[in-house]
């Protein structure tokens, strides 16, 4: 049973990422340069993501003063 959950877990994970890398733009490159360009995408919107959770926070904080 572990080994049946292990696998549907690697085949969610691998249609999410599938899924996610088509929504970041179009495929550039083979397959494993389209993975590393699709990273480096994440991480582009992980770091906007922050910065304005920051910025909102900042943006509260002077509210409150």
């Amino acid at each position: 049973m572990g080994i049946i959950l292990k696998l549907n877990l690697m085949t969610w994970f691998k249609r999410g990422w599938r899924l996610w890398a088509k929504a970041l733009g179009e495929k550039q490159g083979n397959s494993r340069e389209a993975d590393k360009i699709a990273m480096w995408r994440t991480m582009i919107i992980i770091q906007a993501i922050i910065t304005n959770v920051l910025i909102s926070i900042n943006i509260l904080i002077t509210w409150l003063k």
